[in-house]
């Protein structure tokens, strides 16, 4: 082991302690520990923009935090209930 090597990456007890301790520490100290690792994503779930007027999106937004709901989940609530309408 090199002298700057390290034994192992520590475990961390908050994200806090993750984030200084890389802060301070490279990667390359412990390349000797580091293991190949498959992954894979799924790329198909998108996020579509549009437009709304800023009074409407205003009144969403008073709705949605009565409902305790995100503004965006109460949004999608709505298009689903309209476009399930014939």
């Amino acid at each position: 082991m090199g002298k700057n090597k390290r034994e192992k990456i520590p475990e961390f007890m908050s994200l806090e302690e993750f984030q200084d301790f890389w802060d301070n520490h490279d990667l390359t100290e412990f390349e000797d520990k580091l293991k190949e690792v498959s992954i894979s994503v799924d790329l198909k779930r998108s996020k579509n923009l549009v437009t709304i007027d800023p009074e409407i999106l205003k009144r969403i937004r008073k709705t949605a935090a009565q409902k305790g709901l995100k503004t965006e989940s109460l949004i999608n609530i709505w298009l689903q209930e309209k476009t399930l309408q014939p």
